[in-house]
This record gives structure tokens, sequence and C-alpha cells, in this order.
């Protein structure tokens, strides 16, 4: 992506990108509602990326804001111990959109016989359109508020800080331009890896591994049950890390947060930035409430 000059109407990014703010009209300011990918704007998806997901400017500008000009960097967030993009998610079929992750998972060599498909259960029926105000994901002790976040005058996705929230280090954002979790499609979580120099509520995300719970709590009181499909880092300069914001064929939420190793920058506004985002994916497997339908 090529580099522009910010002049008018633009706003410099977490990435170094400076972007125009995208035209919008009621239709698409909730992004799953398109039905096809072949609608998305990737511009704006970019800025998405970039301001949305990647929560490491306001964690590091207030590490900076306490370690003073000097500073030193924050201890390193735990790695998923897979670091590498699942292939599902790198080349998605336009229409289709994510996948759950199975097609890495096969040993089966080319040469060896097909296997007889096996049944799995159909994932549950869920009626949703109610924001998410919890999220519980015991393998790593989170048990956190959600607010929900949505893109300012400018066009920007906003952030967890203190005009906000009176704690943006304990709370998880839902993305309300993303699918309501049990919708059907992709809604994306994302939170600090880092608050004032200390962990905050996702500094533990890169230790999820398959099968590890999430549950995600509706203004109801309904808890959908998700299941932890995969773990993995991106590099934000990379394009092909847009895609774990696409909408998905299936009910996923996605939990994004920084990850790898903090850079200082004294030449940045925000102090520096992560290396790395530590993405995980989780697919929809029960539903406690009243109104879940089977």
């Amino acid at each position: 992506m090529a580099h522009q000059q910010p002049g008018q109407g633009h706003r410099v990014l977490l990435s170094g990108h400076a972007c125009s703010p995208p035209e919008r009209s009621g239709s698409d300011k909730r992004l799953y509602y398109t039905g096809s990918m072949r609608r998305w704007h990737v511009p704006f998806v970019w800025r998405l990326l970039v301001a949305a997901i990647f929560l490491c400017g306001a964690g590091a500008l207030a590490f900076a804001a306490v370690a003073g000009p000097a500073g030193t960097s924050p201890a390193r967030p735990p790695a998923p111990s897979q670091a590498e993009v699942p292939p599902d998610i790198l080349a998605p079929s336009p229409e289709a959109g994510l996948g759950t992750g199975q097609a890495q998972q096969s040993t089966q060599s080319p040469a060896s016989p097909a296997r007889p498909p096996t049944s799995s259960p159909a994932p549950p029926r869920v009626v949703n359109d109610l924001p998410p105000v919890r999220i519980l994901i015991p393998a790593i002790r989170v048990d956190a508020e959600v607010m929900t976040l949505g893109m300012d005058a400018q066009a920007v996705p906003q952030v967890p800080d203190r005009t906000n929230s009176p704690r943006p280090g304990a709370v998880v954002a839902w993305y309300d331009f993303t699918a309501p979790p049990g919708r059907g499609s992709n809604a994306v979580f994302a939170g600090h890896v880092t608050w004032n120099r200390a962990p905050a509520v996702f500094w533990a995300l890169g230790q999820l591994t398959p099968g590890d719970q999430v549950r995600v709590v509706v203004r109801d009181g309904r808890q959908l049950l998700y299941e932890v499909t995969e773990t993995f880092m991106v590099d934000p300069s990379q394009p092909d890390a847009i895609r774990v914001m696409y909408p998905t064929s299936e009910d996923v939420v996605t939990l994004i947060t920084c990850g790898g190793t903090f850079v200082p920058d004294r030449s940045s506004p925000l102090g520096g930035d992560y290396t790395h985002r530590v993405v995980v994916r989780a697919k929809l497997v029960g539903v406690e409430g009243s109104q879940a339908t089977g």
C-alpha cells in the first residue's frame, strides 16, 4: 500500500498509512448485512483493520504517558503456538466467507485413500439482534464487561479509552458494524493487551488453544457458547490480514489484541507499536437460555 501525505479529510492510522474517510450511507454502517464480500470496499476494510480491531495505539499511548520519554518496553505478552495465519483465512471463497480451520488440521496425504465423510452435529440455531454485554473465557480467567463501540465522526472506529470507559484496560469492545453474536456471521471483539504498563484484559489471549470455551452473554441474559478453533498471529502490514474481519458463512467470534514485541518510537504520538496482532477464532456450539432453538 503506497504511503500518501495526509491532507484535509485524511487521518493517519496506526500503521502509518493515511486514508480518506469513506462516504457512507445508512446501508453500509453494518458490514455484515451486505451478504456478499464483493460489496466490501477494500480501503474501508483496511481502515477497520488498522484502526478498529488493532488496539495497540491507545494502550501504547497510555504506556508512554506513564513511562516518560526514556521509557522501557512492557513485557511481551504470551504468544500463540501457531504463528502463521491459517490457510482457510488467507484464501477464503469470496462468497462463502471464512472456514473453520479444518482443512489445515488434516494430515492425510494425496495418495491416501479417501476417508468416509464424518457427520458433525448441526450448529445451534439462534435468533439474536441484541448486543453482547459480557464475555467469559475461563481458560485465561477473563470475565469482562463488553461495551458496544462504533465509528467516530471521521468514520474511524473507536477504541476503549478514558473518554468512554472508566477502566479501558478491563473492558472488551464489540463493534456494531460487525455481526451481533448469534446472528450467523462474524462478530468482532477487541481488547487491550496492556494498559498503563500493566497486563490488560486480553493479556493472555495468545494462550488459548482449540477446544477452549468462550461465553458471550447478550442483553437478555442468554449465553452463547463458542469453542476456539484457531489462534494465530498476523502482521498488520500485510494486506491479507484484513480477512479476519470478513463476514463468514457460520456463526463465529473473532477476538483480537496486540502481540509480538513492543517497539518504542519517540517520533510517534502513540509512543510506539506492537509488531503483531493476536487473533482468536471460535465457532458457536451451544446456547443457554429460554430463546435458544435446536
